[in-house]
């Protein structure tokens, strides 16, 4: 019997946003079901799914009367009103263009 060291990915997702890890997500997948992969895809797939499931928090807005707009996912309720702050929507309502806006943090199980 041979036994194989657990293969782990050594790469750090948490900085990344939602929608950069679908992009990685759909392009192992690809790569994977063309068989073109490394010995590393799998593994890193695996952790990037991981990562996707592991975000909780989504932080949300939108203007009176407009659909709901996604602004990122993330792992806890701060990096949600960190991102909302570092892209000049905080969380809160408030008028936006001369329209009411609101941004909130939405906990999704």
């Amino acid at each position: 019997m041979v036994c194989h060291p657990i293969q782990r990915s050594y790469v750090d997702y948490a900085h990344l946003s939602y929608e950069r890890l679908v992009g990685m997500r759909f392009l192992l997948e690809e790569l994977i079901a063309d068989g073109d992969v490394s010995s590393r895809a799998p593994v890193q797939l695996d952790s990037i799914k991981t990562e996707m499931e592991m975000r909780h928090f989504r932080l949300v807005g939108r203007h009176l009367g407009d659909s709901i707009r996604e602004y990122g996912r993330w792992q806890t309720r701060e990096q949600c009103e960190q991102q909302a702050k570092s892209i000049g929507l905080p969380v809160g309502a408030y008028t936006v263009n001369g329209k009411p806006f609101e941004m909130v943090v939405m906990h999704v199980p």
